[in-house]
């Protein structure tokens, strides 16, 4: 327990936003909320939902996803470049605590952030009923999309390996990501190969999903197709991490973080 603990406090300051309270504010709160508002709003306006509540939730959901998968790679990254400091301060401890530890941080800080974001989308959208099943799914979407969202960037963070610049895969991804995955629109209304590319990542289900629990359809959420996706990325996350970690054991190509 205590080396759980330890491995928490040590990986929760290497979270961009955590090291000081007022970074935590605006890090963790202010700007997923704001960056939720951005998106909802050039949807809204752009006619593709009929509410700014649907759009701004399922915009929610898919920045929390976006910036879980950003801070993932982040630590990951700042493992390779962060000296000693971290492993004889839990040396001696078992990997599985330092993982789970790492894992709780992440998780964390993706659940102060995600919930907060969604209050200010209740908040901002004026809903006057937010029945409790609408509350259970929403926390359930939030779980999914935080521990994907953890596996998807612990992927990135494995292929980034191989690359100079530590950090360029998954800053791709910050601007990418919400798009592909329907934070502006549904992915119902893209062009077919592009909704192809768009479905591989578990985000786009999660955001699709939060959209129709905002909008009070539960039937067509698929939490099973959901979990399955996961667990394939789950095992693509490990097999890549073996491979990509061995190629760059071999030719020490990282040479920064990247942009």
């Amino acid at each position: 327990m205590k080396s759980t603990v330890n491995s928490f406090l040590i990986f929760w300051r290497l979270i961009p936003g955590c090291d000081s309270k007022i970074s935590f504010l605006v890090m963790l709160i202010i700007s997923p909320s704001l960056s939720s508002l951005f998106y909802a709003l050039f949807a809204y306006s752009g006619g593709v939902n009929v509410e700014i509540f649907s759009s701004i939730l399922a915009a929610t959901i898919n920045v929390c996803c976006v910036k879980t998968i950003t801070n993932t790679a982040y630590i990951f990254a700042y493992d390779r470049f962060s000296g000693v400091q971290p492993y004889i301060l839990m040396k001696g401890n078992s990997p599985f605590a330092k993982g789970l530890g790492r894992f709780l941080s992440l998780f964390c800080a993706s659940s102060i952030s995600g919930t907060s974001s969604i209050a200010f989308a209740l908040l901002l959208s004026q809903k006057e009923s937010f029945n409790a099943r609408q509350l259970v799914y929403t926390i359930i979407i939030l779980i999914f999309s935080i521990c994907t969202s953890i596996i998807v960037g612990i992927l990135f963070s494995g292929l980034s390996l191989l690359f100079h610049d530590a950090l360029w895969v998954s800053n791709f991804l910050e601007y990418a990501l919400p798009i592909l995955s329907g934070a502006v629109a549904p992915v119902s209304i893209f062009p077919p190969a592009l909704r192809v590319v768009s479905e591989v990542f578990p985000s786009t289900w999660l955001t699709d999903s939060m959209r129709k629990v905002a909008n009070g359809v539960y039937g067509d959420i698929y939490f099973l197709a959901i979990l399955i996706l996961s667990l394939v990325w789950l095992l693509l996350t490990y097999i890549l991490w073996v491979l990509c970690s061995l190629i760059s054991r071999r030719f020490d190509n990282i040479r920064g973080f990247g942009f």
